[in-house]
C-alpha cells in the first residue's frame, strides 16, 4: 500500500491495492481501492478486469459481469484467466 502514499493520483496503485486486498480477503475494500483505481484511469484494460475481480470476490455479479464486458470491449488480452478466476479453477487468496 505504500505505492498509495507515493502516487495517490496513479489508477494503477489503487487497482494493485485492490489485489492485495483480494489476496488478504479484504474484499469490501478491495472494490473501495478497484472503483477508485477505475475512477482515476478508465482507459486502462487491466484496471476494468481488476475492479471485474474484486466485484467477483465481494459476491457482486451484476457488477463483475458489467465490468468483465468493459474489459472485453477494452480487448483485455487475459480473459481467459478472469474466466478461470470466476468459475474457481484459479484464486488469487493467499
Amino acid at each position: 500500500m505504500a505505492a498509495l502514499k507515493l502516487d495517490p493520483g496513479s489508477g494503477q496503485a489503487w487497482s494493485s491495492a485492490a489485489i492485495v486486498a483480494i489476496k488478504l480477503g479484504a474484499d469490501a475494500q478491495a472494490v473501495e481501492f478497484a472503483e477508485k483505481g477505475w475512477q482515476l484511469d478508465s482507459s486502462d484494460p487491466v484496471l476494468a478486469a481488476n475492479l471485474a475481480v474484486a466485484y467477483h470476490y465481494a459476491g457482486r455479479m451484476k457488477d463483475r459481469d458489467r465490468m468483465y464486458k468493459q474489459a472485453q470491449r477494452m480487448k483485455y488480452e487475459s480473459l481467459d484467466t478472469l474466466d478461470k478466476i470466476f468459475r474457481g479453477e484459479i484464486t488469487l487468496r493467499a
